[in-house]
């Protein structure tokens, strides 16, 4: 079922200061380097992805709101023209940054009184999401009980996952929320939690991986205006308070909310998880990698069984590539094996040995200086480049010739800041 003249609203405001180097230099929040929507996955702004699936639902009027670094929010996401016929979008620049209800809510203020719409963050990514059943979902909770006001679609993670990071909820057998509950500071708390839930689907999964899961808000709803007649505006400062995760919901009516789980796959002891909450840099690693994994039908460039790898136009490839994605313009030197890696379009690798399990944001140039010492092997990293100009990355940038599982950033300056990336032994199973 498609959800054909239902409006979109995407939240693409926010600063991103979890991500540090990658959206801002230093504490400067307006000298950044690219706001966090627009991060790439798999060589496309995350943004755009959003706006892909929305309008593969038949969403044509989409609303996009933005603050921090707006103007490349505005350039990167057009008016709708690069996303089909009849598509418009358009662009709500905050003065001040506000909350999520409250933007929603000056928004919707123009929508009609039942009329449903959906509500997206800018900076996720869920590639397996089902928008038509997502909505169907919704529908039949309003037939059950026309109170229904909206829906959130929630994630399953493991209960020690969440803990001081994600809320979560107490979701009943009809699949309506009963309430929220903030972050549990405690995996104790976490367990408590989920003995309190009585649902189907959080057992079963529970019942397939072999250890309690939860459910997480996804910041992926679908509302009606319904929704702030149930709780009115605070009595303090609202563009403060008005937040759907902090204030709508937990003091929204019990069982006005419906739930939808996000489609994801237990496999033996694992959760396959593909949906990402893009907050911090090694998140916009696992957005990557999971894209390819589960939903390798979005990736644009030209597959090649050769090198079980895709590869965008005007590439060069000298050296050694197997399971990766190439974006266009790329050159790969001589003698370098790359391997379960996506590289963005414009970059240039030299000298390099070994490239593995990693991402190359666009403009990043290996070894290309000519008087610098070579880097030999990166592997399991994320390098990230400037918006303009570029990034070198080498000894001379670096100072060290092998860089494996390190977030490579330049400061304002250029220079490259090596941070660890934190990844699992799950994480890298991404790759297997």
């Amino acid at each position: 079922m498609t959800t054909t003249n239902v409006k979109a609203i995407i939240m693409a405001a926010g600063p991103g200061r979890r991500m540090g180097r990658i959206t801002s230099f230093g504490t400067d929040m307006h000298s950044g380097n690219t706001p966090k929507p627009a991060l790439p996955v798999v060589n496309r702004p995350n943004i755009s992805r959003i706006i892909d699936q929305m309008v593969g639902r038949g969403v044509t009027d989409f609303w996009v709101t933005s603050h921090h670094m707006a103007g490349d929010i505005i350039r990167i996401v057009g008016h709708g023209e690069r996303y089909g016929a009849g598509i418009r979008i358009r662009h709500v620049v905050e003065d001040a940054l506000v909350h999520t209800a409250l933007a929603t809510k000056q928004i919707a203020d123009n929508f009609g009184e039942d009329e449903p719409f959906w509500v997206l963050s800018g900076d996720i990514s869920s590639p397996l999401t089902n928008f038509g059943a997502f909505f169907t979902n919704f529908q039949n909770a309003q037939k059950t009980n026309p109170l229904i006001a909206g829906c959130v679609g929630f994630a399953l993670r493991p209960a020690r996952q969440i803990v001081n990071r994600y809320t979560t909820a107490i979701i009943n057998r009809d699949n309506l929320v009963e309430e929220f509950r903030e972050p549990p500071t405690s995996e104790a708390e976490a367990l408590s939690i989920f003995r309190e839930i009585q649902n189907e689907t959080i057992s079963r999964v529970s019942d397939q991986l072999g250890q309690p899961v939860l459910p997480i808000n996804s910041s992926t709803y679908l509302m009606t205006r319904r929704i702030f007649q149930l709780v009115a505006e605070p009595d303090t400062n609202p563009s403060v308070l008005y937040d759907f995760g902090r204030y709508i919901f937990p003091n929204a009516p019990a069982c006005s909310i419906s739930a939808y789980f996000i489609p994801e796959n237990v496999s033996g002891d694992r959760l396959e998880e593909s949906w990402t909450d893009i907050g911090f840099p090694e998140d916009l690693w696992r957005a990557n990698f999971r894209l390819i994994r589960y939903a390798p039908y979005l990736i644009q460039g030209k597959y090649a069984p050769e090198k079980r790898s895709w590869i965008g136009s005007g590439c060069k490839i000298r050296g050694q590539v197997e399971d990766s994605v190439i974006g266009n313009n790329v050159f790969i030197g001589p003698g370098i094996h790359v391997k379960d890696c996506i590289i963005g379009p414009g970059s240039t690798l030299e000298g390099l040995r070994l490239l593995k399990g990693s991402v190359v944001l666009p403009y990043t140039y290996v070894n290309t200086r000519r008087y610098a010492r070579r880097v030999e092997e990166i592997t399991y990293s994320l390098l990230i480049s400037r918006s303009t100009g570029g990034t070198f990355i080498d000894q001379h940038s670096t100072g060290t010739r092998k860089i494996e599982g390190r977030l490579a950033v330049p400061d304002i300056d250029g220079q490259i800041k090596l941070d660890d990336l934190i990844l699992s032994a799950d994480d890298l199973k991404i790759l297997a």
